[in-house]
């Protein structure tokens, strides 16, 4: 359970990343094959249609990516408790709304104290206001303490 929600953290962590490279390096090795090595016609085919699924699985990515993490995080998480060490404005916007980074401290079932990074970007703040110093209840997943996600309510 640990390795797929290892997986889906370093989608969500980047995410812009693996759009650019799915959308443009895909695109751009289909291109360089097909017109450098001057392929026959059907295996032009299978290139435009590997080309239309890597698109597609780079949009899919930039857009839902965190909403499934967050999910698979609240199905399969346990609960613990964090606590707001730092509060780190930045001075990025997303629709009107400033992102806002927070060093946690986790609290595990297993007794492990766990420092750990929280960001409302990545949708698992969510639009929660979060306060330095309180204590929140959360879900993670045992062995990856890092991927947290506030319980869906």
């Amino acid at each position: 359970m640990d390795i797929i929600s290892k997986i889906l953290y370093f989608i969500v962590e980047n995410r812009l990343l693996l759009t650019r490279i799915f959308v443009w390096g895909v695109a751009a090795t289909i291109f360089f094959i097909t017109f450098i090595f001057k392929m026959k016609l059907k295996k032009d085919m299978i290139l435009i249609v590997i080309s239309i699924i890597s698109f597609s699985l780079g949009i899919f990515i930039l857009l839902w990516s965190s909403d499934i993490n967050n999910k698979f995080v609240n199905t399969f998480g346990t609960e613990g408790r964090i606590v707001i060490k730092e509060i780190r404005p930045t001075n990025i916007t997303i629709n009107d709304l400033p992102i806002i980074d927070y060093e946690v401290v986790l609290y595990t079932n297993e007794h492990k104290i766990v420092k750990a990074s929280l960001s409302n970007e990545n949708s698992n703040g969510g639009s929660v206001h979060l306060e330095q110093g309180k204590s929140y209840s959360v879900k993670y997943i045992p062995g990856d303490e890092q991927n947290i996600s506030f319980p869906i309510r």
